[in-house]
Formats: C-alpha cells, structure tokens, sequence
C-alpha cells in the first residue's frame, strides 16, 4: 500500500509539473518572435514546443529521481497525442533538435544561444542577427530557470548533509 501511495503522490506532482509546461506562452515573447518571423500563430506554436523541450530537459538534468524524466515525457505526451493537433505537430523532430543542441559538445557557443538558433530557425528566422540570438537565449535561460524552479516546488530539491560531498554520493 505504501509503494502505490508514493507512486500516486509521485504521479501527481509530475502532473502538477506537466500543467505547468503546458502553459501559454507569455504573449510578449510570442509578440517578440512574431515580430521577426512575421507569423503569430507559429510563434505561439514554436514557443509552446519551446516549453515542453525545456521542461523535459529540466527533468532531465535537475529531477531528485531518475525516473521523473521519463514519467514528464509519458504524462507530457498525453495532451500533445490526444486533442491538441497544433501541440503534436513536429514535437518528437522538435524535442530532438533541442535535446542535440543542448547536448552538443566541442562547441565553443553557449548552451542557451545553440537553443535559440533551434527557436529562430524552427519559427522561421533562418538568418538571425546576433541580437536576436541573444534575445532568445536570455528568454530561454530565464525559461529554463523558472522551469528549474517549478520542478524543485514541485518534485523536491537534493538536500545533502554538509559532511557528504555529491561526488561521494555516487561511491
């Protein structure tokens, strides 16, 4: 009884997690990206897989448990299959170029500036000026930070005693 207690509790805040994921965008970041590709509905749409990709990458990277990546993906992967076509539209060949641009290494730029070349390029801004790109990257950054924080509300933050260093964790 005690494990489908914490299996339900667990299902829960990652539903709580996923809602947040599946907010609107902010419409003055839609308001911004419409005005360099000129077309609002994509923006929105893109901003939306925006979010999605950075709450799994969130997960991914930031989660107490490893299996909360996963459960996001499975409850995430819901609302985008089931009655949301604008959601479903390019999420699996959107969530793997965020998750190579975020994982791309021997690259001298900036983590949050390969995810706005992703944004731009994906909501139709091919050749964005340098400014752009740093646009995007401060509003993913400031993304991810707050997607960082919903997951720790949420989920729970890693507490370790001050005599165990992380790395001895692993041993």
């Amino acid at each position: 009884m005690a494990s489908w207690r914490e299996g339900e509790a667990n299902r829960q805040r990652v539903d709580r997690y996923v809602d947040v994921l599946l907010e609107e965008p902010a419409a003055a970041d839609v308001a911004w990206l419409a005005s360099l590709t000129g077309d609002l509905p994509r923006a929105r749409h893109e901003l939306r897989l925006l979010r999605c990709a950075m709450g799994v990458l969130v997960a991914e990277q930031d989660a107490l448990a490893d299996r909360t990546a996963a459960d996001v993906v499975r409850q995430l992967g819901l609302p985008i299959r089931v009655g949301q076509p604008e959601r479903r539209e390019g999420w699996a060949r959107r969530w793997r170029e965020y998750a190579e641009a975020s994982s791309r290494r021997g690259t001298s730029d900036v983590v949050s500036h390969r995810l706005a070349r992703v944004l731009l390029s994906s909501a139709g801004h091919r050749a964005p000026a340098a400014e752009d790109v740093l646009a995007a990257a401060v509003r993913i950054a400031d993304l991810r930070t707050a997607l960082n924080e919903a997951l720790r509300s949420i989920v729970g933050q890693v507490r370790l005693p001050d005599d165990i260093q992380p790395s001895a964790i692993g041993r």
